[in-house]
């Protein structure tokens, strides 16, 4: 499997009437679930006798029904037209519905433009080199990363974030304090491998990503140095939603490749909470 990397499987179905009554082994074994929330197993034994997450999709106005859950894959027999399960299935019918930002994703796009970008330097085995991609940072505390200290500018600079963190929040049930937002003007921009695990974020994190903008491979390895035998590919869509949590910042890491075809540039706003 190493060097390999498979997309996320099918559904995982539960015959357990609604209710999640066993451990998800991906979750278990590794820390990471690509369903998230709508999965049918339960993520943590605070999770166990909880109802399983009902998913429906974005209408017309982008509002997602029954608390904001997403779908973040195509349907294969929908494709095929041999789909039996309609709005109840956990798979995406249509383009429309792989969404969380729905019809407000250009906007935000746009508005996000304005914010007070800059391109950082860090430390890479004593010597410093300017990022490959644009950062700013808002917040309550700074942190440090790779030898560079982020001072946090304040959300009153930038309504648009606290309108983002809104949804984001009304979507995940948490609660963050903080946003990392990365501007990657092209496909030559990106991020190396590494794991959200600094100390201020307090242990198994909850961190959620937006992406705005052009689609990118979002791939994770597990164990350090990907000493794992785990390899997980996800393409990031337009407007799309991405939640990390559990044990995927002590046993995973992630990174965006290059991609010297995409010429369109992507924003993506990963909150946090600083504790």
């Amino acid at each position: 499997m190493k060097g390999s990397w498979p997309q996320p499987g099918g559904a995982l179905k539960a015959a357990n009437d609604g209710i999640k009554s066993k451990m998800c082994s991906f979750w278990e074994d590794r820390g990471f679930c690509a369903k998230g929330s709508t999965c049918s197993f339960a993520h943590g034994a605070q999770e166990l006798g909880t109802p399983v997450a009902s998913v429906a999709p974005s209408g017309p106005s982008g509002d997602a029904g029954n608390g904001g859950l997403w779908k973040t894959k195509s349907c294969k027999f929908f494709d095929l037209g041999t789909c039996q399960k309609g709005s109840n299935c956990n798979f995406a019918h249509g383009d429309h519905e792989p969404d969380f930002a729905g019809s407000k994703a250009d906007s935000w796009l746009r508005r996000l433009r304005s914010i007070p970008w800059g391109q950082g330097k860090v430390k890479v085995f004593g010597k410093q080199y300017e990022e490959p991609r644009l950062t700013c940072y808002f917040g309550d505390k700074e942190y440090t990363y790779s030898g560079r200290t982020v001072k946090p500018l304040p959300w009153s600079r930038a309504t648009i974030l606290q309108e983002i963190k809104k949804r984001v929040e009304q979507t995940t049930g948490e609660t963050f304090n903080s946003v990392l937002c990365n501007r990657y003007r092209n496909g030559s921009d990106t991020v190396g491998w590494h794991a959200d695990n600094e100390s201020i974020y307090g242990p198994k994190p909850t961190i959620a990503s937006v992406t705005l903008g052009a689609e990118r491979d979002f791939d994770l390895r597990e164990g350090k140095g990907g000493t794992g035998a785990g390899r997980l590919r996800i393409r990031l869509a337009h407007g799309s939603l991405l939640v990390m949590s559990g044990a995927t910042q002590d046993r995973w890491q992630h990174s965006l490749p290059r991609r010297t075809t995409v010429k369109d540039e992507r924003i993506n706003l990963t909150f946090r909470r600083v504790v």
